[in-house]
């Protein structure tokens, strides 16, 4: 059966282009990991869960430190609303 391989990145340096390579039977989910304001959140969202590499868009949301917090409702009316979210 298929896997799936959650990745967390928070900046771009941390996995760069070149060591991505698909696998077969693992479907690559990128989550946007990090703290911050929902107008960072969302430009990290934008740049890795929506990026080449990810097939299925994740976010991950942490609720003592993202000010405000992003609601379920924000995230359904993104373009390309998350598959995947975590709560931290």
């Amino acid at each position: 059966p298929r896997k799936i391989l959650v990745v967390h990145q928070f900046l771009s340096i941390m996995i760069p282009d070149e060591k991505f390579r698909p696998v077969p039977e693992v479907d690559l989910v990128i989550d946007c990991d990090g703290w911050g304001p929902p107008q960072a959140k969302l430009a990290d969202y934008s740049q890795f869960s929506l990026g080449p590499h990810s097939e299925f868009p994740a976010i991950k949301l942490f609720f003592d430190w993202d000010t405000p917090l992003l609601t379920p409702i924000d995230l359904m009316r993104l373009s390309y609303p998350p598959k995947y979210v975590v709560y931290q």
